[in-house]
């Protein structure tokens, strides 16, 4: 807490150096600008997709992505494009710039808050802010972050009417702001998966809100924790997943990443089993490529249903999910699903 309080002073700083500076300066190349961001680590979901799209077919527009400077997925952006998340740059970008648009929450040096009390002290015209969204809001997500009241979003994307009026109803949007989109990162998603080569099975979960947080040794006591490390135990041992070559590919929710080797230590070696991170593995590439998905709430099933692939829900803690991490939305799994449950 002490030291989010001392990062929050010396971000105001550096921010009122800037407006100060942008205050007296009339026209930066970044006044043009589309800064485009996701997680502050990452570029590989549907901002990535908008920035490649724009940078191929737009190359008039000064299109920027902002990153950390440590990410692995940095190397995927050209130099002359790349903002350094922290950088003076950055501070610039999310003062002067045309549109700030995200797939997350707005990156911003410091909190939010701090940015919306700062920005009332630059004389120059606003960015206007788009939020692309991650995914699909199936469930009711009730977040105050997310209510047009906090946000102030100039335009939500959104990929169908019953999601477009649960975002009117829900989080006070005007109709004028959600535009019926879809998602950027849908563009790429074409099916490459050859199940007479190789059938590969993606097991796809969320994670819970209730565990993400807790340590190595409550985790391994968890429901979710034994359930998973049966399941991939079972298709390590059986024969038929062996004999046919099947490969079995887990890829835990970016949350619950830290626990790979808890499963890794827990899951029997086998030649079938992968347990992929989110550093070797790219989850557009791995859905394209599986030939059936194994989910459980995530939003990620729209993505598979979309390349027309087969999958299933794998629901053991619906009742302490929809207590503890989102109540059900409008979205029924059992007669809008893609699959069973």
């Amino acid at each position: 807490m002490v030291h989010k309080f001392f990062c929050n002073i010396i971000a105001a700083f550096k921010y009122f150096f800037v407006i100060i500076i942008s205050n007296f300066v009339r026209h930066t190349y970044l006044d043009d600008a589309w800064v485009i961001s996701e997680k502050i680590d990452e570029a590989r979901d549907n901002g990535y997709s908008l920035f490649n799209y724009l940078e191929t077919n737009y190359p008039k527009i000064h299109i920027f992505y902002i990153i950390k400077k440590s990410s692995v997925d940095s190397k995927r952006i050209p130099r002359d494009r790349i903002i350094f998340y922290g950088s003076f740059k950055h501070y610039i970008s999310v003062i002067r710039s045309r549109f700030l648009i995200t797939s997350q929450s707005l990156p911003y040096p410091g909190s939010d808050r701090l940015y919306k009390i700062i920005i009332k002290f630059s004389i120059k015209k606003r960015p206007k802010k788009i939020w692309l969204q991650h995914g699909i809001i199936q469930n009711s997500v009730l977040h105050y972050t997310m209510d047009y009241g906090f946000s102030k979003y100039d335009m939500i994307c959104v990929s169908c009417e019953r999601e477009r009026d649960f975002i009117i109803d829900k989080f006070n949007y005007p109709s004028r702001v959600v535009c019926l989109t879809g998602l950027s990162r849908f563009d790429n998603l074409i099916d490459t998966s050859n199940y007479l080569e190789q059938m590969k099975i993606l097991i796809m979960p969320t994670y819970r809100r209730w565990l993400s947080n807790i340590n190595y040794s409550e985790f391994t006591k968890s429901n979710y924790f034994q359930k998973y490390v049966a399941l991939l135990n079972n298709m390590a041992s059986d024969r038929f997943f062996v004999s046919h070559n099947i490969k079995v590919i887990f890829y835990p929710h970016y949350a619950m990443q830290k626990f790979i080797p808890l499963f890794k230590r827990a899951i029997i070696q086998s030649e079938n089993i992968t347990l992929a991170s989110s550093t070797d593995y790219d989850v557009q590439d791995l859905l394209r490529q599986s030939s059936l998905l194994v989910t459980d709430y995530s939003s990620v099933h729209f993505d598979f249903a979309y390349m027309n692939k087969p999958l299933i829900y794998f629901q053991f803690d619906q009742n302490d999910f929809q207590k503890s991490h989102y109540k059900k939305g409008y979205f029924d799994f059992y007669h809008d699903g893609f699959g069973p449950v």
